[in-house]
């Protein structure tokens, strides 16, 4: 395969994720500064870019619609909502030949959707807003299933897509959701990772340790460090095979 082939099916697959950990990381942690007001949402929101790498406006963000503003970006921050799917769909359009069409309108959809929203002057459901784009998101990864051929670079999306939650998760981690709210911080920290069916599931206590345990270690849950860590082992030597 052709490097640059490789290369962008690698990042289509790091950047929807990042989109979609990202959305629901914002969903989440702004449903908890609203909610929670021992925080403030000024160090609510710094404590949300710091971990996202952002750099944080001037004059400090001091309500939690400026933060989904931030967040949300723009095409041309990589690190946001909107700068991660723009840049999934970039790396599309560059290879249009190499994937079905459905995946290209797939992300065109959820792209548009974004742009549209970011140019609202007023965001007043956030809520509805997010899961709205992790819907479009989840039809992405659907299509991408269903219409990908095993081939090499479907397992450069692949390993690029587990890459991102290995450091999503991580990011999600060093925010200390249990620290800053003891109550409702665990569960916030697994329905930012699509994880609390599968926790409730283990019958776990719900604590900061056990959630934190089960975010890095579980070796059945897809989107753990351990379960991560592993389809991209066997994402590898699957490249390595093919490649032999």
């Amino acid at each position: 395969m052709l490097s640059r082939l490789a290369e962008s099916f690698y990042w289509i697959g790091r950047f929807v994720e990042r989109s979609e950990a990202t959305a629901r990381l914002l969903a989440e942690h702004h449903q908890l500064i609203i909610e929670d007001k021992r925080v403030t949402p000024a160090a609510g929101a710094e404590v949300l870019l710091e971990a996202l790498s952002l750099e944080a406006p001037d004059p400090p963000i001091a309500d939690p619609a400026a933060l989904i503003r931030v967040v949300l970006g723009n095409p041309e921050e990589p690190s946001t909502v909107s700068g991660s799917v723009h840049a999934a769909r970039e790396n599309a359009r560059a290879i249009r030949d190499a994937l079905s069409g459905e995946v290209f309108e797939a992300l065109n959809s959820v792209d548009m959707r974004l742009t549209l929203a970011v140019g609202k002057a007023d965001i007043r459901s956030p809520g509805v807003l997010l899961y709205g784009v992790l819907e479009r998101l989840a039809v992405v990864h659907g299509v991408i299933d269903w219409t990908s051929p095993r081939d090499e670079g479907y397992l450069f999306l692949r390993l690029g897509r587990s890459l991102e939650r290995i450091d999503m998760t991580a990011r999600l981690l060093t925010m200390h959701h249990d620290a800053m709210w003891p109550e409702s911080g665990p569960v916030a920290m697994l329905r930012a990772t699509g994880a609390l069916h599968a926790f409730l599931r283990g019958r776990n206590p719900m604590s900061g340790e056990q959630v934190r345990g089960f975010l890095v270690l579980d070796p059945l849950f897809p989107r753990s460090m351990l379960g991560s860590s592993r389809i991209a082992e066997d994402t590898v030597r699957a490249l390595e095979s093919q490649g032999s």
